[in-house]
C-alpha cells in the first residue's frame, strides 16, 4: 500500500497552527487582563484625585465664607490686657440703666496644666441698686455685652429703703438689690 506524506504535513502544519493561536489568545487574554486591571486602578486613583480636589475645593470655600465669622469670634474674647475696657462697658451698664452699680471683685481664672488653648476666664462680682425696671435694664444692659459671658448666683432681694421716682412727683417706688457672678471668656497673654 502506498503511504500518502501529504496527510502528514497537513496535519503536522494544523497542529502547528493550532498551538500557534492558542499561545496567541492565551498571550492576549494576558495583556487585556492586565491592561483591564491597570486600566481599573488608574480610574481608581483618579476619582481618589478628583474628590480630594472637590473636598479642596469645598474646604477653600468654607474658608472664605467663614472669614468675616471667624474675625468677629475675637471680639467675643476679651484680651487680659484690655480688661480695662470690660470694666468700663459694666460700669456704663450701670449708667445708662440708672441704677448703682458697683464691682466688688474682679480676678481671672488660671487654666488648668492641661489646658494650652490660650484661653482663660475673668470673673467678675456685680452688685445693683436701684428700683425694678432699673434693676432689670442693667441686668438686659449686661448680657448684651459684646463679650462671652456667663451670668451665675444670680440674686435678686427687696431693700428696706425707699427710692423717689423722678416721673412721678414725690412717689416713692421699692428699692432693689440684685448681686451676680459674671464670667467672660479671656485670651491669656503668654
Amino acid at each position: 500500500m502506498k503511504v500518502n506524506y501529504k496527510h502528514y504535513i497537513l496535519i503536522t502544519i494544523a497542529l502547528v497552527a493550532l498551538v500557534v493561536s492558542a499561545a496567541s489568545y492565551l498571550l492576549l487574554y494576558r495583556q487585556v487582563v492586565s491592561q483591564a486591571r491597570e486600566s481599573s486602578q488608574a480610574l481608581a486613583e483618579f476619582t481618589l484625585e478628583n474628590n480630594k480636589k472637590l473636598v479642596e475645593r469645598e474646604l477653600t470655600a468654607l474658608y472664605a465664607d467663614s472669614l468675616n465669622a471667624r474675625a468677629r469670634i475675637n471680639s467675643f474674647i476679651v484680651p487680659e490686657e484690655k480688661i480695662v475696657g470690660l470694666i468700663e462697658a459694666i460700669e456704663k451698664a450701670g449708667e445708662n440703666s440708672a441704677t448703682d452699680l458697683e464691682i466688688s471683685a474682679i480676678n481671672t481664672e488660671k487654666p488648668k496644666e492641661d489646658e494650652t488653648n490660650g484661653l482663660t476666664h475673668i470673673n467678675a462680682t456685680l452688685a445693683v441698686k436701684g428700683s425694678w425696671i432699673n434693676i432689670m435694664r442693667a441686668l438686659i444692659l449686661i448680657e448684651n455685652l459684646p463679650y462671652s459671658l456667663e451670668i451665675n448666683n444670680l440674686k435678686l432681694s427687696t431693700l428696706g429703703d425707699d427710692l423717689i421716682a423722678p416721673s412721678k412727683k414725690g412717689a416713692s417706688v421699692k428699692s432693689w438689690g440684685m448681686s451676680m457672678t459674671i464670667r467672660v471668656l479671656a485670651k491669656q497673654t503668654i
